[in-house]
């Protein structure tokens, strides 16, 4: 579905923003689906295979706690390899950019915590959700505020921490973290 909805957006964005910038955009873009795995450990998918391991869902937690605390490092070195690439070579719209590579990351996290424990119609419709927000919030943003490429990072990392809430709200996972279920084990 988000193929579609960006099918029909190009016509907005090839009228409203310059090619440059949608370059700039997809250049991002691709360091950030390269930078965010790596600084972060992949960690969701370390997540989804133990979580397999246990049937109880109080144990599918403690697989999570782990995560969560794991996922807080990953947060530390995503920043420090950031602010190190933008001391380098300053990007444009850097706090959008830490911003967007912050919510792709719990969002991926999410998306994991959702299929671990088989909730797979939330993980469809909380991505649909995501999806047709962060399509509207775009367009607005574009043709009501004329706003460039921007509008892409803000209406994108909206839809992406709206999907993470509406997991969170059905499964319950930060409820559930206890710093004493950290095993350096799992």
């Amino acid at each position: 579905m988000s193929k579609v909805i960006t099918f029909f957006l190009l016509p907005i964005y090839t009228r409203y923003l310059p090619p440059a910038e949608f370059g700039y955009y997809d250049l991002i873009l691709s360091i950030l689906n390269f930078l965010v795995p790596i600084s972060y450990f992949q960690i969701w998918d370390g997540m989804f295979r133990f979580s397999f391991d246990y049937q109880d869902k109080k144990e599918k937690y403690k697989v999570i706690s782990n995560t969560y605390i794991i996922f807080i490092i990953g947060i530390m070195a995503y920043t420090m390899i950031l602010f190190s690439i933008n001391a380098v070579n300053k990007l444009d719209y850097f706090n959008l950019v830490y911003l967007y590579g912050i919510s792709f990351a719990i969002n991926y996290l999410y998306s994991f915590i959702a299929r671990t424990f088989l909730r797979n119609k939330l993980f469809v419709i909380s991505g649909i959700l995501n999806t047709v927000v962060a399509s509207i919030i775009n367009i607005i943003l574009i043709i009501n505020f004329n706003f460039g490429i921007e509008s892409l990072f803000i209406s994108q990392s909206i839809g992406m921490f709206l999907q993470s809430i509406v997991i969170e709200l059905n499964i319950k996972s930060v409820y559930e973290f206890r710093k004493s279920h950290f095993d350096i084990n799992i």
